[in-house]
């Protein structure tokens, strides 16, 4: 190890030999030293440069600065600089024997062939060299810093290192940037380390060697590049624990070259920190061997690797602690190895996990990598168990994927699988053993792929009796705009499916059609309310009611619509809430044609218009819809004596606006209803007291139109409506002054629908189904109203009104409203 000077090299540079112990000062006076600094004590010495000291040697065999000898040596330079440009020209060498070897400068270059930039060795004491700027040696076989001790400890700290040759023919001879070797040996690079080289004239060729002989060896690195073949980036060996930390790129471009190799006769631990990369162009970018095992930690990025493996670990059982990102392209041993993954976990080439009770405990994510044309198939080999809180994401846009895990499968805490499912077929989990707990399904529909009606894709395939309730989506469904997706699971065999039926949003458009049926209904009992009041005003009045009058009325009411419905199609069944509270806001005008046949006789024949909006709210849900619609109309009135009949025909057209939050979709589509109403009715009484039995019929043709949500179709397929009412009124009359008659009355109807049945089909792809409405079960009516009226100027009358089913029954029967109207006659 301890290699004399030649006695032809000049000595004692900066003054005499000092006792043993002693230091010498080389001040920057001496600038250059051209023939360089050379001392050899014999009981140990501290040289010491000043800052601003610079050695610059420039002929062969000559170097920079030589302390050879006994006893603890040192070089307190950390201001200075040495460069050397002959040939076999060292820049620093301090060799110690029975003491140590320490070194500490700023920056040291060679150029010429065979040259070291800076040396330190010792026989039994540490071995040290510390430099802050760069350390280059670009000659010919040149190697940058080492540091060697036989029984002692072995430090470097470096920041740039560099041995890269100046010349192209010379790349291959280059030797390690950093060598550490020691009983304990340890390395911290915190710039860039780069070798070009594979040692071809002999020697260690890895960009960092770190070799602890009897102890540990451990690496800290920033960013580290070797070029050369079978030339390591960071290689750390020891007889006890090993380890390497890096925090930069760490890359190997050569042949057979690994990017990070660590070996432990006990335990090897390699540290990727949050900026740490690595990549090797025909090697692995992380090599593990140990005896009793070994750990990787990841918070950096180790991604897939072309021509070797991301990560392989030989000996002793594997760890795994990733939470950055971490390509599957790993093979573990015959131990019981663990992956635990908090960050991100790419799956591409199949990981093999070997022999052994192996484990993958999931908190971050798993997922296919991104790119892919095709559909991938790969497999955790060798794995027992699978134990997921964290998402597993086969979604790439690719359907058709498919991920094995041949162990079993546990879903705890926010366990997610997401999954790719179009009409052509769906991403895949293939479980070798069962599935417990619960894992949230998420669905997507890749681009340009509709949502569609499907009664079964399956999405994970078991190898053992399962859970039912294993994969299930949040809240047990997942919508898509008119489909609603759930997750079925088949113990015959083993399967879990996603199937695809009509959402509740889709369900809810059964009642759109009703919607609108009741808007012509209510704007038609406005008119029917008019009549009655010219009827009380031609009984008060006579002949001199029945000149023309226009009237005005204004009305609101509100009807709540309750009821459950059992629904199944395409897999599914279950019970939707179709109840709905009603809203209807409006005005309505006419003019009256008539002349008088009588006292209690006369014939109208009418004008009208009118406006409603209406807001229709389904219950137990945002979704809504808002009419607004106009109207028009004719009517004719008839009475004689105590025979009274009533025509009406009318046409509503509707503006309506759907928006459904649980489909995710907003829609504005048109519609019309027309229609025609008779009542006929019977007048009994004198002019305190009147009984007004009375009968009509409605029927109504609704037309709305079809609308779409992300590819599927709703086509309304409406029925006729025909409603029939019955019932009276009873009242009588009060004479106010000498004109003006007030006229209370009360009054109750039956209801019943004949028809109203209104259908709804939805379509999409190659799949059409349709459900048909309930219609209305019968319902009473109960009026309670006063008419004031004259023979001349302003007349109007007040009316209240509540409906109500006799029973409950299915779908959205059940009805409770109420509401009221005011309205005016004038006589001109």
């Amino acid at each position: 190890m301890l290699a004399l000077p030649s006695a032809a090299v000049a000595q004692n540079e900066c003054g005499a030999l000092p006792a043993a112990g002693g230091l010498v000062s080389c001040p920057a006076s001496g600038n250059p030293y051209p023939a360089g600094i050379t001392y050899l004590p014999t009981a140990g010495l501290t040289v010491v440069l000043p800052a601003g000291a610079s050695i610059q040697t420039a002929t062969a065999a000559t170097p920079g600065i030589q302390i050879v000898g006994a006893g603890d040596l040192a070089i307190d330079g950390s201001g200075a600089s040495v460069a050397t440009s002959g040939a076999l020209s060292n820049g620093v060498t301090v060799s110690s024997l029975g003491g140590s070897a320490e070194v500490g400068l700023a920056s040291v270059s060679t150029t010429g062939a065979g040259s070291t930039a800076v040396s330190a060795l010792s026989d039994t004491g540490t071995a040290s060299v510390i430099t802050t700027g760069n350390v280059t040696s670009t000659g010919r076989g040149g190697a940058g810093i080492s540091a060697v001790s036989g029984t002692g400890d072995a430090f470097v700290t470096a920041n740039n290192v560099s041995t890269v040759a100046a010349l192209p023919a010379d790349t291959a001879t280059s030797r390690s940037a950093i060598l550490a070797q020691g009983a304990n040996a340890t390395v911290i690079s915190t710039g860039t380390v780069t070798t070009a080289g594979r040692a071809s004239l002999g020697g260690v060729a890895d960009a960092i060697s770190v070799t602890g002989t009897a102890g540990d060896a451990s690496a800290v690195v920033n960013n580290v590049a070797a070029s050369g073949d079978t030339s390591r980036a960071v290689a750390v060996t020891a007889s006890n624990n090993a380890s390497a930390t890096v925090n930069g790129l760490v890359s190997a471009s050569g042949l057979g070259a690994d990017a990070v190799a660590v070996t432990g006769g006990n335990r090897a631990t390699v540290t990727v920190g949050p900026n740490g990369r690595l990549s090797a162009a025909d090697g692995n970018l992380i090599t593990l061997t140990s005896v009793n095992g070994s750990t990787l930690s990841n918070s950096g990025t180790i991604g897939s690797n072309p021509n070797g493996l991301a990560v392989q670990a030989l000996g002793g059982p594997a760890t795994i602690n990733n939470s950055g990102s971490l390509s599957s392209d790993i093979v573990l041993t015959a131990g019981n190895d663990t992956v635990n993954n908090s960050g991100a976990f790419v799956v591409g080439p199949n990981p093999d996990f070997g022999a052994g009770t192996d484990a993958f405990v999931n908190t971050g994510l798993v997922s296919l990598g991104t790119g892919a044309t095709v559909a991938g198939a790969p497999t955790f080999a060798g794995l027992e168990s699978f134990s997921n809180a964290g998402l597993v994401d086969l979604r790439n846009g690719v359907v058709g994927d498919s991920l094995t895990l041949p162990g079993t499968f546990s879903g705890t805490g926010a366990s997610q699988l997401g999954v790719d499912v179009s009409a052509g077929g769906s991403d895949r989990l293939i479980l070798g053993g069962a599935a417990t707990g619960t894992t949230t399904v998420l669905l997507n529909a890749p681009s340009l792929t509709a949502p569609i009606f499907t009664s079964g894709a399956v999405i994970v395939q078991a190898g053992a009796p399962s859970a039912a309730s294993a994969f299930q989506f949040n809240g047990g469904f997942q919508n898509a705009g008119l489909v609603r997706y759930e997750v079925a699971y088949d113990p015959a065999t083993l399967s879990y499916s996603v199937t695809g039926g009509p959402s509740d949003a889709a369900f809810r458009t059964l009642n759109y059609v009703d919607g609108a049926r009741s808007l012509w209904m209510k704007s038609a009992d406005v008119v029917t309310a008019q009549l009655r009041s010219r009827r009380d005003s031609l009984w008060a009045h006579g002949d001199a009611a029945t000149s023309g009058k226009f009237w005005l009325q204004m009305h609101g009411s509100v009807e709540d619509r309750s009821g459950r419905r059992t629904v199944s199609s395409f897999g599914q069944s279950r019970v939707i809430n179709t109840g709905y509270k009603q809203d209807y806001y409006g005005g309505q005008a006419g003019f009256d044609f008539g002349g008088g046949v009588g006292e209690k006789g006369g014939f109208a024949l009418g004008v009208t218009g009118g406006y409603i909006n209406s807001s229709q709210n389904f219950a137990g849900s945002p979704d809504r819809i808002n009419f607004n619609a106009v109207n028009a109309g004719v009517y004719g009135s008839f009475t004689s004596g105590n025979i009274f009949a009533n025509v009406l025909g009318k046409y509503d057209h509707y503006w309506a606006n759907a928006s459904s939050p649980t489909g995710g979709f907003r829609q504005k589509f048109n519609g019309s209803v027309y229609g025609v109403r008779g009542e006929v009715g019977l007048r009994f009484g004198s002019d305190s007291f009147f009984i007004e039995p009375a009968a009509s019929l409605s029927y109504t043709r609704s037309n709305l139109d079809s609308f779409s949500v992300l590819g599927t179709t709703a086509d309304f397929n409406e029925d006729d409506g025909l409603r029939g009412r019955v019932g009276g009124r009873v009242g009588g009359q009060v004479h106010i002054g000498d004109t003006a008659v007030l006229a209370p009355y009360i009054g109750a109807n039956y209801v019943h629908e004949f028809k109203g049945r209104d259908e709804v089909s939805f379509s999409n792809g190659v799949q059409t189904v349709a459900f048909t409405n309930d219609r209305m079960r019968d319902y009473g009516e109960a009026v309670l109203g006063v008419t004031i009226g004259q023979t001349s100027g302003i007349s109007g009358f007040l009316e209240a009104n509540y409906a109500r089913t006799f029973s409950n029954g299915s779908g959205s029967n059940s009805l409770e409203g109420a509401g009221g109207r005011a309205g005016l006659r004038i006589r001109f």
